[in-house]
């Protein structure tokens, strides 16, 4: 009798294992990787990652809610021009998505395979540009086709200061256009094998770039890269964790993710951490938005504090565990 109820008993739990399910709980909708994030004011921002997730908030990040869409896989990156008007990449099939109503609807705008673009940037809705594993991408059409420019090679981070001036980061390169992409023009990078993931640009002189090269021994390294004349010179900051984002408010006021969210107040020679992890994040005048996987933080005084504004929690049950 003891034999069969220990059965019985192993036989449960071994049931109970394999039919358990994880259910995001907190706070709906979100349970998802964030990949990447826009703010257009201090009101109206956006997210996307993987599971085809897109968020929108109207509130600041007080409420955030998910839109539909025609992808179930990773959203690499989004773009909007206004409230209205906006773009997706699909990673999964490398694809363009538009949407002219703020998000409630999306329609497909071109392909990019079997090229790969990761980024795209547009100037209004007919002028915009993608980068990737390709020689960069122009569109005049809104995205319905594009053409490649052999001037430029494969570029994952692009940045337009207005208009006209834009910045492109390429292996070992900035590239510059002071007409909307028609011609470029390039300044080496000090570094071997150094691609700029992501590129702000205070101003034509001040550009800060970050990513991961790889040292002298070939062992990988993550940097920080800081021009004063336009890229004339370089100087150069490492740091322990991968550096995903950059922001600088003042020539010498500015911010990196890089695990956490680090500040510095003198052009990057010497760093500040901060206890707040995160991935990506956008600044609006005082405002401060941070992702961190499933997790947004905002801030208000330069991430000293920061409030959840989703702060992921999976609850499911294991074993007679919480998690």
């Amino acid at each position: 009798m003891k034999k069969t109820v220990l059965v019985l008993a192993l036989f449960a739990i071994i049931s109970f294992q394999i039919n358990a399910q994880w259910h995001w709980q907190n706070p709906t909708p979100i349970g998802k990787p964030i990949y990447d994030m826009q703010f257009l004011d201090s009101l109206n921002g956006y997210v996307c990652g993987y599971g085809g997730m897109v968020l929108k908030t109207a509130n600041g990040g007080l409420k955030w809610e998910e839109l539909q869409v025609p992808n179930d896989g990773l959203i690499i990156r989004i773009y909007f021009l206004d409230k209205d008007i906006g773009w997706y990449l699909s990673y999964e099939d490398m694809s363009l998505y538009k949407t002219a109503d703020g998000g409630m609807n999306w329609s497909l705008v071109s392909s990019f395979s079997p090229k790969y673009a990761t980024t795209i940037w547009f100037i209004d809705e007919l002028r915009g540009f993608a980068g990737g594993y390709t020689n960069l991408l122009k569109t005049t059409d809104g995205g319905i086709n594009w053409t490649e420019d052999n001037s430029v090679g494969y570029s994952f981070s692009m940045f337009f200061l207005d208009g006209n001036i834009a910045f492109a980061g390429s292996q070992n390169r900035l590239y510059k256009t002071s007409d909307v992409g028609n011609t470029w023009t390039y300044q080496g990078i000090p570094s071997f094998d150094f691609n700029p993931i992501r590129i702000f640009a205070y101003d034509q002189n001040n550009i800060y770039l970050v990513g991961t090269g790889l040292s002298m021994f070939g062992d990988p390294i993550n940097l920080f890269y800081q021009t004063s004349d336009g890229g004339t010179t370089w100087s150069a900051k490492t740091f322990e964790h991968t550096v995903t984002d950059v922001f600088f408010e003042s020539p010498t006021k500015g911010f990196v993710c890089a695990g956490n969210i680090f500040s510095t107040t003198d052009q990057g020679v010497s760093w500040d951490t901060t206890k707040f992890a995160a991935l990506r994040f956008e600044f609006i005048g005082t405002n401060s938005w941070s992702a961190n996987y499933n997790t947004i933080d905002y801030s208000i005084d330069g991430w000293l504090s920061a409030t959840p504004q989703i702060n992921g929690i999976f609850s499911g049950l294991l074993l007679g565990w919480v998690c």
